[in-house]
């Protein structure tokens, strides 16, 4: 019996060659005349070459421009971001400035604005008799430095815990102002009959009234001394 031999039967190796060499050919980039073509895993099940940019194309044409674009956005800019607002059923909305900026503008003009858009810690540290981490020695120190007069006055606190230093007939009276959270919002008392939304408020008050605890009204508040630079250059007379 005769045995046929197949001659165009290939060798796996070669079938083998030949898909590894069309793979790679597929996935090799292809340039055109505007940029370059980037090539997906649907060109190995297609069979056809079909133009770029045309309606039959499946494919995805990107322009490369040797031009950097830079974005007018802040590059810490952050969707997340929020902004004081006021918002009123007859007004248009009104951009806030910062707490601390409108509190020193409200109090430099002596306006009687709502205070309640400013926030309370910000209104406090804008009071020239308001003081932060300052003892009850430093506090007396201040008022002596400020003249000795009847009257004068000084707040101070360290963390939550708030006084006022009043001098009073030569002394100085240290009183403890109650600071507490009232559904959710702040109060302070210096005496029980009387509750305070801040600092600002109490004082006012106790300017134009005797309390029962509070021996005097208050009358001058307080401020840091202001430290003039001197020269380290002298001239001669």
């Amino acid at each position: 019996m005769r045995r046929v031999t197949n001659s165009h039967r290939r060798r796996p190796s070669d079938v083998a060659s030949d898909l590894i060499r069309t793979l790679f050919g597929r996935l090799t980039k292809k340039q055109t005349p505007n940029g370059f073509r980037s090539l997906s895993t649907g060109d190995l099940a297609d069979s056809t070459v079909v133009p770029v940019g045309s309606e039959h194309s499946d494919y995805m044409e990107m322009q490369f421009n040797p031009t950097p674009t830079t974005s007018k956005l802040d590059p810490n800019f952050d969707d997340a971001d929020r902004v004081p607002m006021r918002f009123s059923k007859d007004a248009p909305p009104k951009l806030l400035n910062q707490a601390r900026a409108s509190s020193r503008k409200l109090m430099c003009s002596g306006s009687d604005e709502d205070l309640r858009q400013y926030h309370v810690s910000d209104l406090h540290d804008s009071q020239k008799w308001f003081y932060r981490n300052v003892d009850s020695r430093k506090a007396e120190r201040l008022l002596m430095d400020a003249g000795f007069q009847e009257g004068s006055f000084l707040i101070y606190c360290v963390g939550e815990l708030y006084q006022i230093c009043v001098l009073h007939n030569g002394k100085f009276v240290h009183l403890r102002i109650l600071y507490r959270i009232k559904n959710g919002i702040p109060r302070w008392n210096l005496e029980i009959n009387q509750s305070f939304k801040n600092l600002l408020e109490m004082v006012n008050y106790y300017r134009s009234h005797k309390g029962f605890v509070l021996p005097t009204m208050l009358k001058h508040g307080v401020a840091r001394p202001v430290k003039i630079p001197t020269s380290s250059h002298r001239t001669r007379a």
